[in-house]
């Protein structure tokens, strides 16, 4: 859904907020795509009827498992973190823009490919 979220809407960048809370977590799921009876979809499809039978395809990555809120560069994040937001970029087809690492704007990570 964000793939095609970042379609529609021409996203530029992703901005990934609150990866903090994702701290504590053993494993995370993403979706990295949707089949209709077995079969991947491309695209989300305009039929209600038929996206109610969609079902998601997910990727399981490890958790980090260390508190990450004090992180000030994208290098230092731990390299789980670092791999779970790099594939969803690449799943959704937008850069990194920034990534968030807490609720205070001094927690905000700014990525060179911004400048």
């Amino acid at each position: 859904m964000v793939k095609y979220s970042a379609r529609i809407n021409s996203m530029d960048y992703l901005a990934i907020t609150r990866l903090d809370i994702l701290d504590k977590m053993d494993s995370i799921k993403m979706c990295v795509g949707y089949e209709i009876d077995g079969k991947p979809i491309a695209n989300i499809p305009a039929d209600l009827k038929i996206l109610a039978k969609a079902k998601p395809v997910y990727e399981e990555f490890p958790g980090w498992k260390q508190d990450i809120s004090g992180i000030k560069t994208y290098d230092a994040l731990p390299a789980a973190a670092r791999k779970y937001v790099e594939r969803l970029s690449e799943v959704v087809g937008v850069k990194l823009g920034i990534v968030s690492v807490g609720p205070n704007r001094a927690q905000t990570i700014v990525l060179k490919e911004l400048f």
